[in-house]
C-alpha cells in the first residue's frame, strides 16, 4: 500500500484499515466463542463411562486462557501499527533524517516523498526509496 501527500486518500486508508481491524477483531472473537461452544458440547456429550480427566479439563482451559492473551496480544500491536502509520503519514512533505540500513554509521536526510506499508511496517519514501519508519532520526 502506498500513499501520497493527498490528505484525502490518506485518511480514507487509515479509515479503510481500522474498518478492517474491526472486522478481524469480531472473527476472532467467534474464533474464541466457537472453541467454547465446543468446549461445552465436548463436556456435555462425553461418555459416562470414560469422563474426560481434571487434567484435560486444566489443559482446555489453559488452551482458552491462551487464545484470550494471544488475541489481546495481537490487538494490541495492531494498534501500535495503526498509530506509526497515522503518525508517519503526518510526515509527508517534510524532511527527515533515517539510518542508512546498509551502513549504521551513515544517515539519510530528505523530503518524506510518501509512505508505504509492507507486512504490517511502516515505510518512509524518501528520495524513491523505502526505509522503515523506526529507523527515523530526527524530523527537520
Amino acid at each position: 500500500m502506498f500513499v501520497s501527500s493527498n490528505p484525502t486518500a490518506t485518511r480514507t486508508d487509515a479509515a479503510s484499515q481500522a474498518e478492517n481491524a474491526k472486522k478481524e477483531a469480531a472473527r476472532k472473537g467467534q474464533d474464541k466463542d466457537g472453541f467454547m461452544k465446543l468446549l461445552m458440547s465436548q463436556m456435555t456429550h462425553q461418555d459416562p463411562m470414560e469422563p474426560m480427566s481434571n487434567q484435560e479439563m486444566m489443559q482446555q482451559m489453559v488452551t482458552i486462557e491462551s487464545l484470550d492473551r494471544t488475541q489481546k496480544l495481537e490487538t494490541s500491536i495492531k494498534s501500535l501499527n495503526t498509530n506509526m502509520f497515522m503518525s508517519s503519514a503526518n510526515l509527508i512533505g517534510r524532511d527527515v533524517t533515517v539510518q542508512d540500513p546498509d551502513d549504521t554509521q551513515k544517515t539519510i536526510t530528505g523530503k518524506v516523498e510518501g509512505l508505504r506499508v509492507d507486512n504490517g511496517t511502516a515505510n518512509l519514501v524518501i528520495n524513491g526509496k523505502n526505509y522503515a519508519a523506526s529507523t527515523m532520526i530526527s524530523v527537520q
